[in-house]
């Protein structure tokens, strides 16, 4: 009697567990076909507008919802605005969406593919960027009282705690990016207002939450208009939470030209009005691990360039502030013809109290190289310039310019130190001093042998009129 008592309601239970599944198969069934209707979707139009207007600055148009609901959704004709002005507009944009933060009331997004997506980059009359202020969150007491009855109106509205997007996988493709009323200093008579970026193509991991953003760019491609539509690429990863602003690994490259670099901000959040200021006061370091300028790039800044220039190749590390700039181990070279450098710069945002210093060592001089970049120097009868070795520093402030030179000649030496008075009428003090030189060990002066040990002092009190003194001391003027 017992066994059958326990048989009996072993199969109920079992009968039991299998209709609540079969109700719950169909329950889901009936929600997943319901997601697949016309009216479904445009309540959930409804509602992701809805949701985003009520807690962010920025206002979101979506055209429709389509796609195979609710494992993967497209939203086509987006439109972000942001007082009036549209910010963002995407033709088509497939998402997938994370079931489960959906039932703890959050927005996570999986994957994301954007076609053709085109953004307006501006600046407020704060410094903000006009794109993070979309994004902006709006407090509760701020919020206007339309908003508010707009989500009562709307049924099981209820607003979703947070917006997090972890998508291991983000394409884009051919976006455009339109650069507009840019800071000043950023601006340049070789780039157009608007400046426009076509012809976007990417593949990224992208994570965005409250706690930190961070990209890791596979590779960026875009086409400059305004720089003879060259091709431009990138790759590298990007951080960023309340404090940290890091970019890691980051590679450059534009035509010939290339960038490869890592840099730290602290005290940036890209989420944070007042980008400006907080570039301004943010401390940094960079460490610029090589770049090459080819001749055809640089000839975009507008500079003079000798004909045969090879091209620039420089690296150095630095860090600043707010008050002061560091740059170590820093080198800049053309071709065989270069030099090392160590330098600060303090108080560059107040001129007055402006300082600066550079110490260079390493100078690296080569006939051809210089002849490219002065051409009457080939006037000299001197062809060894490769022999000198060269130190020195280079420091001052808004009024006065200090010069030290040390040079070793093929045989002796020679020393230079001087003063310049920058203000008018530019007074300057120069003095050079000779050591054991032999002009026969240079090429070009063979046939004058000799030692020579001079000292000579350069005096001008008025550089705008071109007056100079000479002075021998023992000797007197010349």
């Amino acid at each position: 009697m017992f066994y059958r008592f326990l048989y009996i309601t072993w199969r109920i239970f079992w009968s039991s567990i299998l209709v609540l599944l079969a109700t719950v198969i169909l329950f889901a069934g009936g929600i997943f076909l319901m997601l697949q209707t016309e009216p479904a979707r445009d309540y959930l139009t409804e509602r992701a507008e809805t949701w985003f207007n009520n807690n962010f600055e920025g206002t979101l148009h979506i055209g429709e919802i389509g796609g195979f609901l609710p494992l993967q959704m497209e939203l086509r004709d987006v439109v972000l605005e942001h007082e009036d002005r549209t910010i963002v507009t995407v033709d088509n944009l497939r998402l997938q969406v994370d079931l489960f933060a959906l039932l703890r009331s959050s927005l996570v997004i999986n994957d994301l593919a954007l076609q053709n997506p085109t953004a307006y980059l501006r600046t407020d009359e704060q410094g903000g960027y006009t794109l993070a202020n979309v994004f902006n969150r709006i407090p509760d007491q701020r919020k206007p009282e339309s908003r508010q009855d707009t989500s009562q109106r709307v049924s099981f509205t209820r607003p979703f705690r947070s917006l997090e997007i972890f998508a291991p996988f983000v394409q884009v493709e051919n976006g455009t990016l339109h650069l507009e009323n840019l800071p000043n200093g950023t601006q340049s008579r070789y780039l157009s207002e608007p400046f426009r970026v076509e012809q976007i193509h990417t593949e990224m991991f992208l994570e965005i939450s409250r706690e930190q953003r961070y990209l890791d760019i596979s590779y960026l491609t875009v086409l400059l208009e305004d720089l003879d539509h060259r091709e431009f690429t990138l790759s590298g990863q990007i951080y960023n939470d309340s404090r940290y602003l890091e970019f890691n690994v980051m590679r450059m490259r534009l035509g010939s030209s290339h960038l490869d670099w890592n840099m730290e901000f602290d005290g940036i959040n890209l989420f944070n009005a007042e980008l400006t200021r907080q570039f301004r006061e943010a401390s940094w370091s960079v460490n610029l691990l090589e770049a090459f300028l080819a001749p055809e790039e640089l000839a975009f800044t507008g500079a003079n360039l000798p004909p045969g220039l090879p091209g620039l190749v420089t690296s150095f590390d630095a860090s600043g502030s707010d008050t002061e700039m560091i740059i170590r181990n820093a080198g800049l070279h053309a071709g065989d013809t270069g030099f090392r450098f160590d330098a600060s710069l303090e108080n560059f945002y107040d001129p007055a109290n402006l300082i600066y210093k550079m110490d260079f060592r390493d100078i690296q001089l080569h006939d051809s190289d210089l002849a490219e970049f002065i051409p009457k120097i080939t006037d000299i009868p001197f062809r060894d310039w490769q022999a000198v070795s060269t130190i020195g520093s280079v420091r001052g402030n808004t009024d006065t310019l200090y010069v030290d030179l040390d040079m070793e000649l093929p045989e002796g030496s020679l020393k230079a130190g001087g003063t310049l008075d920058l203000a008018p009428p530019l007074a300057l003090e120069l003095s050079l001093y000779g050591n054991d030189i032999n002009p026969a060990a240079w090429k070009g002066f063979e046939s004058i042998p000799g030692q020579v040990n001079t000292e000579m002092i350069l005096i001008a009190e008025n550089l705008l009129n071109g007056w100079i003194n000479a002075h021998i001391p023992g000797r007197g003027p010349l």
